[in-house]
């Protein structure tokens, strides 16, 4: 999804979008992926890189599970990690 699909269906502003979808990437919650129009120009589209996210509230405290999705280099490399003893 891009920022400006975002802003149709968002009630804020599309600098308060762009904001936030930075805020998504820093914390890898986000990929983009560069598209380019017939005119030349450029643009992001954004998709969650995420498998889940649980949020659970028990007697006050909260609990986050979250579970990012790897790409086939991570699962790799996890893969080599594991054999080596170094899993993360």
């Amino acid at each position: 999804m891009s920022a400006q699909m975002l802003d149709e269906h968002c009630d804020a502003s599309l600098t308060t979008i762009y904001r936030r979808l930075e805020d998504l990437l820093e914390h890898q919650l986000l990929q983009v992926e560069t598209a380019v129009r017939s005119d030349g120009n450029h643009y992001g589209l954004y998709e969650a890189n995420l498998d889940h996210l649980n949020v659970t509230l028990e007697n006050g405290d909260f609990d986050v599970e979250l579970a990012r999705r790897d790409d086939a280099p991570d699962r790799f490399r996890g893969i080599w990690d594991a054999m080596q003893g170094r899993e993360k």
